[in-house]
């Protein structure tokens, strides 16, 4: 993967934490991906998920439905960046709201 790592190859905390279905309280699940904080403001990430998601939180968790994954999908088609991002995570994502329903993200 070029953007996302697995929680297995985490060095620090300084991630958005992407976790299969509700947060249970509980962080860097084996299922989660990881993108760097440096990752996401190089890529401007907050601009991309904020635009979708009004009450995306940076510092907390957010909840993220289909719905709104296929309208982030949809924005990210605005910058390359975006989407190959977003087309990294899709299959992902997919796997996780077949299985359930929803993601999260977790900030920082």
């Amino acid at each position: 993967m070029r953007y996302f790592i697995p929680v297995s190859e985490r060095q620090g905390s300084c991630y958005f934490e992407f976790q299969p279905g509700r947060w249970r309280g509980r962080f860097w699940l084996p299922g989660s991906i990881l993108l760097a904080d440096e990752r996401w403001e190089a890529l401007r990430l907050t601009e991309l998920f904020g635009g979708v998601l009004p009450e995306f939180d940076y510092f907390g968790v957010t909840p993220v439905s289909r719905g709104q994954w296929e309208r982030i999908a949809a924005r990210s088609r605005d910058e390359a960046d975006w989407r190959a991002v977003i087309d990294e995570a899709a299959p992902w994502a997919e796997a996780s709201f077949a299985r359930h329903g929803v993601i999260s993200i977790l900030g920082l």
